[in-house]
Parts: structure tokens; C-alpha cells; sequence
């Protein structure tokens, strides 16, 4: 979970960041494989509804874009 949790919050500051030109970053998933990367991010699902909390402090008044998708325990979590 927390790998995940990394994974989502560099994932997140990659789309974030300003980055103006496409490029590719290699970055390694939680199960160990090489995972190439387009950045800027344009859209992500979250492996767990609870992270939009993570995207929701950088950047707070949008906190969904680029949000395509996201699991259904946020609402069990936080109810």
C-alpha cells in the first residue's frame, strides 16, 4: 500500500508540475516491472478512491482532473 501510495503521489506531482513538452520517464510499479511514462500525466486512475485526498492538497481547487477512474472503497473508507 504504501509503494502504491508513492507511485500515485509521483504520478500526481508528474501531471502537477508544469511539465510543458512530452517526454518519457521510466519508473518502476509496485510489482517490480519498468513502466514508461508520457509526461505530462493527462489522465490516471487511482488505485485507491482515498488518494484523491493526496491530489486534493497539490492541487486543491481542481483536485479530479485527469482523474479518469479510481476504486469504490473510498466510500467504505470515508463514508
Amino acid at each position: 500500500m504504501k509503494r502504491n501510495l508513492l507511485f500515485t503521489a509521483f504520478v500526481a506531482l508528474v501531471l502537477f508540475s508544469g511539465i510543458t513538452s512530452a517526454k518519457e520517464m521510466v519508473v518502476t510499479d509496485v510489482a517490480g516491472r519498468q513502466v514508461h511514462v508520457e509526461t505530462p500525466v493527462k489522465r490516471m486512475i487511482l488505485g485507491e478512491g482515498r488518494q484523491i485526498y493526496l491530489l486534493s492538497v497539490l492541487q486543491p481547487k481542481t483536485p479530479f482532473n485527469g482523474v479518469v477512474g479510481w476504486r469504490e472503497n473510498l466510500s467504505q473508507a470515508d463514508p
